[in-house]
């Protein structure tokens, strides 16, 4: 559990980082050993709904996600990203505060390939503007709520599309739990972290 409240499985998991939580393998021994381990978070996550489909994978708040749930809640976020056809190296950039969205846009953005950027919440706007404008990002993910602090109107963002962090789970646009995510290789980029700024701009 992080200060924000978010929780995920039993002590009796294994806990992977991813970003700013962290996400449960169950059965480690079994997940490590399998191919899927050995293609990336989404292959991993998608594993765990086919073999482990109800257990306990996120919770936060009052709401939890079993595996399968997490799954098909990524691949709602997924369908977004296939509409903007972003693919393998594309980068994506994520403005959303310690939220289970941001997972589950991480493990859409990891399925198709493409590069995870993570934007701090914390940086000024300044920050953020001077960070978009050397991401080389295709699309931002963002909580509306910390990208109406930023003025974009200085034509930063004039190339890059963008997508509102909320997700309608009600949705059924996941094309099912045996969707194919593309291939990676092992010395793709996965994710491209920022420094905090504690000293100048991020870099």
């Amino acid at each position: 559990r992080d200060g924000a409240g978010m929780a995920i499985a039993g002590s009796h998991d294994w806990w992977v980082p991813v970003g700013n939580i962290f996400l449960p393998v169950p059965n480690p021994r079994i997940v490590m050993t399998d191919t899927a381990r050995q293609e990336g978070l989404a292959a991993s996550v998608q594993y765990a709904a086919k073999h482990f489909p109800d257990r306990l994978a996120l919770r936060f708040e009052n709401q939890s996600w079993d595996y399968c749930e997490l799954w098909r809640t990524a691949g709602i976020a997924g369908e977004k990203l296939r509409q903007l056809a972003v693919g393998h190296g594309d980068r994506v950039g994520l403005l959303i505060g310690n939220r289970p969205e941001w997972l589950f846009w991480a493990i859409a953005v990891a399925e198709a390939g493409a590069v995870i950027v993570p934007i701090n919440p914390a940086y000024t706007a300044a920050e953020i503007r001077a960070l978009l404008s050397h991401a080389g990002l295709l699309v931002l993910v963002a909580d509306a709520r910390l990208l109406a602090a930023v003025d974009l109107n200085d034509g930063t963002m004039r190339r890059v599309q963008q997508l509102p962090s909320e997700i309608d789970q009600r949705s059924t646009a996941h094309q099912g739990i045996d969707r194919q995510a593309a291939a990676i290789q092992p010395d793709d980029d996965a994710v491209i972290y920022f420094s905090s700024g504690s000293t100048g701009q991020p870099k």
